[in-house]
Order: structure tokens, then C-alpha cells, then sequence
């Protein structure tokens, strides 16, 4: 028989230089180790009067991130260095990379020495102690994922790699080690390149939506945006998030992201770590008025500024907060390009360059974005129209099917929409010969097979693709690639997407599909510790689990994402979305609630400081489980969180689950009254007042059989106040009679005393509530003994917030009456209190009142002063619904000084 000569091919390979300086003992067990974690290979390096460790990324196994594996290597391998030598000022070794195509024959090692290897060892040479130096060949492959700098001017470029991006981890679409050309998308970037143009030479916001279908392209065209963007003269302020189906549910999550992203926030961080990197991150672009913005948006983000003195005095606001929040977001991301437009300006009268700072806001998955963030989004592409921003976020339409009308009020010359469409048959056919380019020929029924079922979705020809590779359709051991044209007769390609990747999913070894089906349990983002926590096995599983997400890595299931929720455990995605679902569903339901419940109870282990955000996921790992119990009590948990968010929409859900799965009984009664009094407000807030009063009658009947006389108290004046909002005003006067004889009651009682101080401020409360009923019944006189009454409650118990209001309600009564002196007294003193709560919204609320008292008595002078005071303040805290009243009032008290073009 004759032999064949084997053909050779070229690989591309990565090669990490590692040259141990004095004192390494203890660091080279540590390399191999790191190096085999990501996936590399140790070779015997020539030998050198010094000690050299030497690995090479992309044999025997390529992959289309291996030059980016080897830095994340290097990396790995930095730090454990300053974690062993914490005190020395010289790191004991040198790291340096270059990568290379080598010609193989299949089976072939690289040589010992390969002109990488010759290159590094001078290079490392010369390196700085503890650096990471890398060749131009090895930037070119890396430049958008990593931050580096330039060494020096020579002839052959150098560059030190400081860290890697913060989720610089973008989905790579390759096969077998290739990465697939991005095909018929050079308009869709094109309209992206020049709505970074336009942005960048104007001095306005610009926005583009980019909506597709999953798989179409969407993540690829805005990687290949980046990629350009990186590489362009601007300097360019990022920020980045992205939403996921894992929580959805958790308030404001995506601007969330966005902050952490920009900030390096990580869950893992304790509490009050991530608050001084908010707040100096805030006040690096803002200076001391930062500290304030902070804490409004740190607080609705989740980060508990509760103690900060902006926001003590209206923590019950919730409204307020979120309002102010809000406008302090528009006002921090106007104060970043304040600099630019600056430039901008000395550029147009001078020719200089300048400093350019553009804002570029990526967004991806936002069909998955809670409802806060959605909100917050269009709050800042309304109100930053005058800023030199880009944002781009990526949809699929599903999201206008939960939200028809979101984006519907954007400023249409600056919002874009951009909708990818499927590649036509020509395009589809360039992909297919692109991701098959090692054939020396295409068969044709094999592309017509392929075409047919991949419908112009180009992650479906990839996934077509693997699949045949894994049948044995295509072979692909040696260069060139060859069909088995016999197999191909014989194949089945299923007709569905979900088919084809439940093909994939059925061809794993058994081991990496559980793994990949306990992933898909924990959510599209999983944990390694989890899956430890998961496995049956101990400790002598975490090496196998390692080794398994390697080589589900190596398929392109999944991605290592860089940097992670838990500090102290590896993060890892799915590397589409697509797959994470057909895996999830792959499991047996017993199976499926049995590891729902223990990703449940590692949540809480992991939870920290941090646990209520997370108390959604919780509820629903728990309700998947099967658990309803701890379902509901988890439920409640993050009800409140949200709550506290403001994020009604949300807090709603949370709570009416709760209520749901809460066991009947006696014992639940308390923590029933809990949520229906929770449920109640975000209802009211929400201006759905019949749904809240029956929510508050449910809260009184619980308290009833409670005996909670607080809460009885709570729920018949919260009822009475939504029966004034629904114009019944006898029924809200008759609910707040209840409170008050609940409360009066009560206090009669001999062991009243440990709460007879509340007491006393429940019934200050009741008896403003009902007289607010009695004067909208025209009853101003009892009415206004009802305020009097409720003012020296309060007083008595220093209760500010209710001595606020009774002042104010007390003014109003006044003023109708004609009583003017004594009207600007009470409003007065209610503006001082106001003032000492810090809550600014009602301090807007006065000086109008105040103007409008001055106004009756004829000194409009005195009016728009005061008016004009409240509507500044009402304009620096972006309270947009105060200011439409408070001018209609200017507009009065200057007509009444004969300003009637002002008016």
C-alpha cells in the first residue's frame, strides 16, 4: 500500500514567556497551574543561564480567543505574583508574548524553538520586572480587550498590558478555531460610523436602536462598531451594561450595570467599597456636588445610602428619591462632557485639537431590562438632547410586545432605529464558503443543505456547522478539511434551531451535559462554586468540574467572563441565549426543582450585604423548587426592596407572589398585614386606587385578627386617603374616624406604654387625615380644630414629618380663608422643617404656596420672588411635574405687576 504524505496547516499560536527572577521559588507550580486553567500548554523552552517557563496558546486545541486566553494567563499570573511578595517593590519575574502562524502536520508538537521563542527571550530580557510586554502581532489580536500602553519608539512596536476591559468579553462567532467574517452588515456599520460622526461633531445627543431577532447579528455588528470606535482619534468615555433574564425582576439592575461597569463596582464588594467608588466616581466628573448626586442614584441603584444626610429626612419618599435620582443621572452625564463641549467650542474659533471626550453608552439585551431601567433610559435620551452622547442599545422586538409604547416620546431627528433583517440567499451563501474556507470544494448539496435550514440567520449556518462537524459530516483532523459524502446522504438535519442544538447538546459525554444542564439551572450567567455546590462529588470534584467547563469552553458553549459577581469564584455565560434555554429545558423536572432549590440557598450563602437584591432570583429559584413557603418569604423581601426603589411596577409583582404562596394560617397573619400594607402603597403610587383600597381593607382585616392596633390604625387612615384621591370624601372621612377611634382606644389601655409614643403619632396622622375629608366636604371650621389638634400631637413627639404636614395643610386654611398674616406664618414654619428633612420637593411646594398667599393679598412683587425660588429649586432637582404649576403661578403673580409679556 502506498503511503501518504501528510499535508501540513497553518495554526495560529500564542506564545507566554514566563523568566523567573531571584526569590521565585514559590511562584512555578503556580504558572502551570494557571496556564493550564486557561487552557495552555507547556513546552521546554532552550536552556538559558536563566529560568524560563514557556506556553503556547492554540495547539493541540485552537480556539478563536487564544491570544486573549494568554494574556488573561499572564494576568492570572501577575497577580498571583503580588498576592506571594506583597511587600517587595520588585516583582521576581518578567512576562512577554508574541504570536505566530505556524505549518503542522496533524499530530505534530511545535518545535522547541520557534521564531516566537527567539523573539520573547531577548524581549524578556529587557522587560520591566513584573510587566507584561506583548509584540504588535500579538496587539493586533487583542487591542480592544485589554488596556495597554506603547514602550518607547522603535523599530519593532512594544506594548505593556495593564488590564483587561471590564466585560471586554464579547461572544467571538467562529468554527473549529476560526472566527467568522462578519458578512453584508457594511451599511448597518456604516449607519452606526456616522452616527458616532454626527455625535462626536455636534454637540447633541444621538441614539440608535438596533432591533433584530436572536442570532441575526446584533452582538457581532456592535463588536465590530467597538472595534472601530477603539481604533478612532476621540477620546471616548465608556459605559456599558447588559440586562439578562436572570433579573429581570431586580429594580434598576441594568443602570446597575452601566455604574459598575464604568466604576469597577462588583458585587463582591462590600457595601461600603462600592459606595466610595460611586461616589468618587461621581465627584471625579463633578466635583463636591457629586457626593450628592451619588448617594440619590447610589440609593436607587441598591447601594444604601439610608445614613447620608441628603437623604434621612426622606427615606418614606420614595417617589421624591427616585424623581431626584433621576435628575441627577441627566445632570452627572451633562457635567461629563462639559470638557468636550468646551473643546468643541475652542476647536471651532482656534483649529487646535483639544481634549474630545464623547460619552458612547452601549446597552445590550435590553428586552430583558427591567421596567426602572427602561424608564431611566428615556428619561435621559428626553432630557440630555443637548449633550454630546451616543447610545446604542440592542433589542429584539419582544420588547415592544412588554413595553408598546417605550421609546415612543425620543426626539425623532435623534433616535435612530435600525432593524437587522435576516441575510439574503448571495450573503448567506458567502457565509456558508467563509466558515468552510479549509474545504478545498463545497459540495453543493452540502451548502444547499445548509442555506435551506439556516433560513439567513447566521448563528444558525455556525451552529448547522458544528453539527455536522460533530455527526462526522465534515472532517476536520487535517487540512484540508473533506466531507463524507456517504454520511452526508444519511444525515438528518432537524428543522428547528432548537433541534439543531439539542443535536449538539445529545453528543456531549455525559459528565460535561449535566454540568452544562446544572449551568442552565443557576441562569444564562453561572458560578463555578455553584456548580461545586451542585455536584454530588467534594472536593475531589472541583478539579473534574474545572476540566469540563474547559472543554465546554473549547465547544463554544460557554465563556469565562472577566471579573465576577462573587469575588472569590470564576463567572461564566452562555455563550447565546438560544443555548441556555434548549439546556434548561433538557432537564427533568424532579431534577430541575431538586437544583433550584440548592442555587436558592447558595444565593443566600453568597448573598452578603447584597442579599436583598438578590432576594428576587431567590423567590424564583425557590418557586421553581417547588418551595412556596420560602418562595413567599422571599417574594416579600424583594417586594420591599423595591419598594424602596420605587420601583413600583416591580414591588407589585413581588408582593402579589408573595401573598400567593404565603401557607394559610394564623402564624402567617403578621407578615400577611406586611405585604397587603406594602402592596397597598406601590398600588396607590401607581394611581390605581380602587386596586389599593381593597389591598388596605385586606391589610385591616389582618391586623384585626393580629391584634396589631398600629397596623388597624395604618390601614383605615391609608384607606381613608384613597378614598379622598377617589373624590368619596364621607367614606374618607368615615376610614379615618375608624383610625382615630383605634388609636384613642388603645392609648385608654394600661399597658399602652411601649408604644404609646407611635400610638401618639398614628393618631396626630388620623386626625390630619380626617381633616383633610372634612375640608374637602366643606367643613373648614372642624377641619381646621382637627389641624390644630394633630399639630400639638406631633409636636409633643418631636414627629417633624407630621408637624410639616399639619403646618402646611393649617396654611392652606388659612389662605382660602382670607386669612393671609397668619397663613405666611404657618407656611413659614412648615418651610423651615421642610428644609431640616432635606426634602426639597416640599420645599418647592411652599415657597409656590407662599407666592400664592402673597399673590391673594396683592403684593406680586413679594409672589414671584418666592415662586421664583421654588421653580429654580424645582428645576435643580428635575421635580418636571411641580414646575408646569409653579409657572402657571409665576405667570399670574407677573400679570399682576403688569409684566404681561413675561406672563
Amino acid at each position: 500500500m502506498a503511503e501518504h504524505a501528510l499535508t501540513s496547516s497553518p495554526i495560529q499560536v500564542t506564545t507566554l514567556l514566563v523568566e523567573l527572577l531571584e526569590h521565585a521559588s514559590l511562584l512555578p507550580e503556580a504558572v502551570r497551574a494557571i496556564i493550564e486553567r486557561y487552557g495552555g500548554t507547556l513546552v521546554s523552552p532552550p536552556e538559558q543561564a536563566r529560568p524560563l517557563l514557556t506556553a503556547q496558546f492554540g495547539w493541540p486545541v485552537p480556539r478563536v480567543d487564544d491570544s486573549r486566553r494568554a494574556i488573561r494567563a499572564a494576568l492570572a499570573i501577575q497577580a498571583e505574583g503580588a498576592a506571594l511578595n506583597p511587600y517587595r517593590i520588585q516583582m521576581p519575574f518578567r512576562l512577554a508574548l508574541h504570536t505566530e502562524e505556524l505549518s503542522l502536520v496533524p499530530g505534530e508538537a511545535p518545535p522547541s524553538v520557534t521564531p516566537a521563542i527567539s523573539t520573547l527571550i531577548p524581549l524578556a530580557a529587557t522587560a520591566p520586572a513584573g510587566s507584561i510586554v506583548i509584540t504588535h502581532d500579538t496587539y493586533q489580536q487583542v487591542a480592544t480587550l485589554f488596556e495597554t500602553t506603547l514602550l518607547g519608539q522603535s523599530d519593532i512596536p512594544l506594548y505593556a498590558v495593564q488590564s483587561e476591559r471590564p466585560r471586554a468579553s464579547r461572544v467571538i462567532r467562529g468554527v473549529a478555531g476560526m472566527e467568522t467574517p462578519m458578512i453584508d452588515r457594511e451599511t448597518e456599520l456604516a449607519t452606526l460610523q456616522q452616527t458616532f460622526q454626527d455625535a462626536a461633531t455636534s454637540e447633541q445627543l444621538r441614539a440608535l436602536l438596533l432591533i433584530a431577532d436572536a442570532g441575526v447579528g446584533k452582538s457581532r455588528l456592535l463588536a465590530e462598531f467597538n472595534h472601530w470606535v477603539e481604533e478612532r482619534p476621540e477620546s471616548v468615555r465608556f459605559f456599558k451594561g447588559r440586562a439578562s433574564s436572570q433579573i429581570v425582576q431586580q429594580p434598576y439592575a441594568l443602570i446597575r450595570d452601566l455604574f459598575a461597569f464604568r466604576f469597577d463596582i462588583r458585587e463582591s464588594d462590600r457595601e461600603i467599597m462600592a459606595r466610595a467608588k460611586l461616589e468618587q466616581g461621581f465627584r471625579k466628573f463633578m466635583g463636591a456636588e457629586g457626593t450628592e448626586n451619588a448617594h440619590f442614584l447610589g440609593h436607587l441603584l441598591g447601594f444604601d445610602f439610608s445614613e447620608s444626610p441628603y437623604l434621612r429626612g426622606i427615606l418614606r419618599d420614595t417617589r421624591q428619591i427616585r424623581d431626584r435620582a433621576f435628575h441627577y443621572a441627566k445632570r452627572f452625564f451633562e457635567a461629563i462632557t462639559v470638557g468636550r463641549r468646551s473643546a468643541v467650542q475652542l476647536m471651532r474659533t482656534s483649529g487646535g485639537q483639544g481634549d474630545r471626550p464623547l460619552v458612547v453608552i452601549f446597552l445590550e439585551d435590553i428586552h430583558w431590562a427591567d421596567d426602572g431601567s427602561l424608564d431611566l433610559i428615556e428619561h435621559l435620551v428626553q432630557s440630555c438632547e443637548a449633550s454630546p452622547i451616543l447610545l446604542v442599545a440592542l433589542s429584539r422586538p419582544s420588547l415592544w410586545q412588554r413595553r408598546p409604547e417605550w421609546g415612543q416620546n425620543f426626539p425623532e431627528n435623534q433616535v435612530l432605529r435600525l432593524p437587522l433583517a435576516p441575510l439574503p440567499v448571495t450573503e448567506s451563501q458567502a457565509m456558508v464558503r467563509a466558515v468552510l474556507r479549509r474545504l478545498d470544494k463545497i459540495p453543493l448539496p452540502l451548502e444547499e443543505l445548509i442555506i435551506q435550514h439556516s433560513e439567513g440567520n447566521p448563528f444558525h449556518i455556525e451552529e448547522i456547522v458544528k453539527m455536522l462537524i460533530e455527526e462526522g459530516v465534515i472532517v476536520t483532523e487535517r487540512e484540508p478539511w473533506r466531507v463524507d459524502l456517504e454520511q452526508l446522504s444519511l444525515i438528518r438535519v432537524p428543522t428547528t434551531l432548537i433541534g439543531i442544538l439539542q443535536t449538539r447538546l445529545d453528543a456531549l459525554p455525559e459528565a460535561e451535559y449535566t454540568l452544562l444542564q446544572q449551568a442552565a439551572v443557576i441562569g444564562r450567567v453561572f458560578w463555578e462554586r455553584a456548580l461545586e455546590h451542585l455536584s454530588h462529588e467534594e472536593q475531589a470534584a472541583q478539579t473534574s468540574i474545572r476540566q469540563r467547563l474547559q472543554q465546554l469552553q473549547q465547544r463554544e458553549f460557554i465563556i469565562e467572563r472577566q471579573g465576577s459577581a462573587f469575588g472569590d469564584t470564576r463567572e461564566f455565560i452562555f455563550k447565546y441565549a438560544l443555548f441556555h434555554d434548549v439546556t434548561y429545558n433538557s432537564v427533568l423536572p424532579a431534577q430541575r426543582q431538586h437544583y433550584h432549590a440548592k442555587v436558592a440557598k447558595w444565593l443566600i450563602e453568597q448573598g452578603g450585604e447584597r442579599l436583598d437584591s438578590w432576594a428576587g432570583l431567590i423567590g424564583e429559584h425557590f418557586e421553581q423548587a417547588g418551595e412556596t413557603a420560602l418562595a413567599a418569604t422571599w417574594y416579600g423581601q424583594a417586594g420591599k426592596y423595591a419598594q424602596e426603589s420605587y420601583a413600583p411596577d416591580a414591588a407589585i409583582r413581588h408582593y402579589q407572589k408573595a401573598l400567593r404562596f404565603l401557607p394559610e394560617g394564623e402564624e402567617h397573619t403578621t407578615r400577611r398585614l406586611t405585604l397587603y400594607e406594602g402592596l397597598g402603597d406601590m398600588l396607590y403610587r401607581q394611581v390605581q386606587y380602587a386596586e389599593a383600597a381593597v389591598a388596605y381593607r385586606a391589610m385591616g382585616e389582618a391586623a384585626e385578627l393580629a391584634g396589631d392596633t398600629l397596623a388597624k390604625v395604618r390601614a383605615w387612615y391609608s384607606l381613608s386617603t384613597i378614598q379622598r384621591s377617589l373624590i368619596e370624601p364621607e367614606e374618607a372621612q368615615r376610614s379615618a374616624e375608624q383610625a382615630i377611634a383605634r388609636a384613642q382606644a388603645a392609648l385608654e389601655l394600661p399597658d399602652r406604654a411601649p408604644y404609646a409614643e407611635r400610638l401618639r403619632v398614628e393618631l396626630a396622622h388620623s386626625l390630619l387625615v380626617k381633616g383633610w375629608a372634612l375640608w374637602s366636604l366643606g367643613n373648614a371650621a372642624e377641619a381646621l380644630r382637627l389641624g390644630k389638634e394633630a399639630l400639638a400631637l406631633s409636636s409633643a413627639e418631636n414627629a417633624q414629618e407630621v408637624m410639616a404636614n399639619c403646618l402646611d395643610f393649617l396654611g392652606q386654611i388659612h389662605m382660602v380663608g382670607e386669612q393671609y398674616s397668619e397663613a405666611h406664618s404657618l407656611m413659614e414654619q412648615a418651610l423651615k422643617l421642610f428644609r431640616r428633612l432635606d426634602n426639597r420637593r416640599m420645599v418647592c411646594m411652599m415657597l409656590c404656596n407662599m407666592g400664592v398667599n402673597d399673590r391673594f393679598q396683592g403684593d406680586y412683587a413679594s409672589s414671584v420672588e418666592h415662586i421664583q425660588k421654588g421653580l429654580l429649586l424645582a428645576q435643580e432637582i428635575g421635580e418636571r411635574d411641580i414646575q408646569l404649576g409653579v409657572r402657571q403661578n409665576l405667570g399670574s403673580a407677573k400679570a399682576g405687576l403688569g409684566e404681561y409679556a413675561a406672563a
